[in-house]
C-alpha cells in the first residue's frame, strides 16, 4: 500500500542522495519550494503535476503517477480485469464516481490521497513498474 508519506520520503532520499537543496529541485522541477517541502513532509492533497515534476527531475520512475494516459489506463483496465464497475470501486476507495471517472479519463492534476485510495483499493503499487507492463500492456 502506498502513501503519501512513502511517496514524499522517497523524493526527500533521492534528492539527498543526489546532494540536491530542496532550492535546487524546486527551481529545476518548476515548483514552488513550499510544494515541495509540504510534498515531502507527506502533504495528502499535492497534486500529480507537482509530484511528476520532482520524479522526474529525480529519476523516479513512476508512470501511474507522472503519465496520465498510462495511469488512466492501468486504473481501468485493473477495475475491469477485477469485474468492477466505477460506483463500487469509489465507494471501495471513498471518492466520487465522478473523480474516478476523471482518474479513468486523463485528468492531469489529482490530488495524490485520492488517486492512491483508488490504486491501493485495487492492489496497484504506483512504483512498481511491473504493474504497468502488466495493465497497460493490453491497451497499447
Amino acid at each position: 500500500m502506498n502513501t503519501p508519506v512513502q511517496l514524499g520520503a522517497l523524493a526527500r532520499d533521492h534528492r539527498k542522495a543526489l546532494a540536491m537543496t530542496q532550492e535546487n529541485v524546486a527551481g529545476m522541477a518548476g515548483v514552488s519550494i513550499k510544494a515541495l517541502m509540504e510534498f515531502e513532509g507527506g502533504k495528502p492533497s499535492t497534486e500529480t503535476n507537482i509530484i511528476a515534476g520532482i520524479f522526474n527531475l529525480l529519476g523516479i520512475d513512476a508512470p501511474i503517477i507522472c503519465k496520465p494516459s498510462i495511469r488512466a489506463a492501468v486504473v481501468k483496465a485493473c477495475r475491469k480485469r477485477l469485474g468492477i464497475d466505477q460506483i463500487d470501486l469509489a465507494g471501495m476507495a471513498g471518492i466520487t464516481q465522478r473523480y474516478l471517472s476523471a482518474i479513468e479519463t486523463e485528468k492531469e492534476n489529482l490530488r495524490i490521497n485520492k488517486l492512491l485510495a483508488v490504486t491501493n483499493a485495487l492492489g496497484i503499487d504506483v512504483l512498481n513498474p511491473g504493474m504497468v507492463a502488466h495493465y497497460y500492456g493490453d491497451h497499447q
